[in-house]
């Protein structure tokens, strides 16, 4: 089985056509043949879609490969999975010329990313060089979900994490709600690498394999008695970075409505199954309208919300070769112009509940009861009441702010603060980044603010090092290398556009 993100595409005209748009991949089971559809209970003979492979479609995967350095004593292990993490990366270079690539390692609860993503060969080679084991072993959940978190930012069609470890008792919490929603959110594969220290799998390699499973990614495990990862292993990730595409086919004319079934056919000769329940209402019924009710709700109930079809990132300098979904574009408003930074998915402040809009009017709701109907809230424990009430209204109002942990302040055009609502955002002049600066002297993606969960501090990364002309970053006045941490009060530089850096 495998699940496709899947939406909608309408084109009015003479005729209404919907047609279903859907993402497919990566998969580890194969390339794929062809690609055929059929409506669910439908008499018709199944049709045969149109696909685009990954690659072909000029579309650009993301890869973080983390090394689980936590422990002195894992020294052999993690000199492995670093060399494994650079054979893996120059093994899917060569299949994906325009991917973009980076390495990390993971030191108990914090992420150190050695080499950002968009890195070029050489920076990763060296940097995988200098992996080695170090600090004590500790719950990485935190840097796990940083690491998810990170490579969901890197403006592309497809992201993956690449994890390598033992998988020892104080990794079992990868397999965590807070991994799993992370990942889910940021639409991230986990391909996982368990470094056995025994024939068999053991219980300690058991979360590696089921996070593996859980996000739609696979788990692989070292030759004994080498321990190191089997060439074959290595070319099946190259080809599995850039596997599946994109398939579209045309919905049923009379109600595009309901559930479709959709056949992957192998270069193996297997065959994966995955389904798409298509919400668009029927031409007669609006063209743009999503059908709110499902088949089994009653004419009493009201409107479900509706769901907007995902949207796919285009990568650096790619064209789309395909129509865009009709989703509205991703909010970034040029600073030239008005600065409002768009927090990822997963930081943005939830939306304000019925539930909590009442509890943050209560007071004024009460003080209005007591101006009206003394006799109602009368008594001793009136004061108390309205204390507890007023605290609760209090404590809602927070819960709902945005948390801002920097600013960032421009003098030209003219004197303005942009606030850093996310421990990781993304710099450039592209619509896709979180803060845009509508500059030519930009590069369309050209850095990435990351805070250390650790120390609070933000490291600024130059991800424009991969393109054949950059302007790179200035700190101070110094050019940085790949990266560099940020102090309060930073004089930071990309191109002609020049900004301080303060901490909240």
């Amino acid at each position: 089985m495998f699940q496709p993100r899947c939406g909608a595409v309408v084109k009015s005209g003479v005729d209404v056509e919907i047609t279903a748009q859907c993402d497919i991949g990566p998969l580890f089971a194969g390339k794929i043949d062809r690609v055929a559809y059929q409506k669910d209970h439908s008499k018709e003979q199944p049709g045969e879609a149109v696909f685009q492979p990954f690659h072909a479609a000029g579309k650009v995967a993301a890869v973080l490969v983390a090394v689980d350095r936590s422990d002195r004593k894992r020294t052999r292990t993690v000199t492995l999975g670093a060399s494994d993490a650079q054979r893996l990366i120059e093994t899917a270079r060569v299949a994906g010329p325009n991917d973009r690539f980076g390495l990390a390692a993971i030191e108990g609860d914090r992420l150190d990313v050695v080499a950002p993503i968009g890195s070029n060969r050489d920076d990763i080679s060296r940097a995988a060089q200098n992996i080695r084991a170090e600090g004590v072993s500790a719950d990485g959940t935190r840097a796990l979900i940083d690491a998810i978190n990170l490579v969901a930012q890197v403006p592309a069609d497809r992201h993956i994490l690449v994890l390598a470890s033992d998988g020892k008792t104080e990794d079992k919490n990868y397999l965590g709600d807070p991994v799993l929603a992370a990942a889910r959110s940021g639409h991230v594969t986990i391909v996982t690498l368990g470094y056995r220290e025994r024939t068999g799998d053991g219980p300690e390699l058991g979360s590696l394999k089921q996070l593996a499973a859980e996000t739609g990614g696979y788990y692989a495990v070292p030759l004994l008695p080498s321990s190191r990862l089997d060439d074959s292993v290595i070319t099946r990730f190259g080809q599995y970075v850039g596997s599946g595409g994109t398939a579209s086919f045309p919905l049923d004319k009379a109600d595009p409505r309901g559930r479709y079934i959709i056949n992957l056919q192998l270069d193996g000769g297997g065959v994966l199954a995955g389904t798409y329940v298509a919400e668009v209402a029927p031409p007669g019924a609006g063209i743009a309208k999503v059908q709110a009710k499902s088949p089994t709700s009653s004419a009493t109930e009201p409107p479900k919300p509706t769901k907007a079809p995902p949207q796919l990132a285009t990568g650096p300098q790619v064209a789309p070769s395909s129509p865009p979904l009709p989703v509205p574009p991703p909010v970034s408003t040029p600073v030239k112009d008005a600065v409002a930074p768009t927090a990822p998915a997963a930081e943005a402040a939830p939306p304000r509940t019925g539930q909590a809009d009442l509890f943050a009017e209560m007071p004024a709701r009460f003080l209005e009861l007591w101006s009206t109907r003394p006799a109602t809230v009368a008594g001793v424990g009136a004061g108390a009441v309205l204390l507890l009430v007023s605290l609760i209204g209090l404590v809602v109002h927070r819960a709902h702010r945005v948390r801002v942990y920097a600013w960032l302040e421009l003098t030209q055009p003219r004197p303005t603060r942009v606030p850093v609502t996310s421990p990781g955002v993304r710099l450039g002049r592209h619509s896709d980044n979180d803060i845009r600066f509508d500059d030519k002297s930009v590069h369309r993606y050209h850095a990435v603010l990351a805070r250390e969960t650790a120390t609070g501090t933000f490291v600024i990364s130059d991800v424009s090092r991969d393109q054949a002309r950059s302007n790179g970053i200035l700190v101070n006045g110094e050019l940085i290398h790949s990266k560099a941490t940020l102090a309060d009060g930073d004089l930071v530089e990309l191109g002609e556009i020049a900004f301080r850096f303060h901490y909240a």
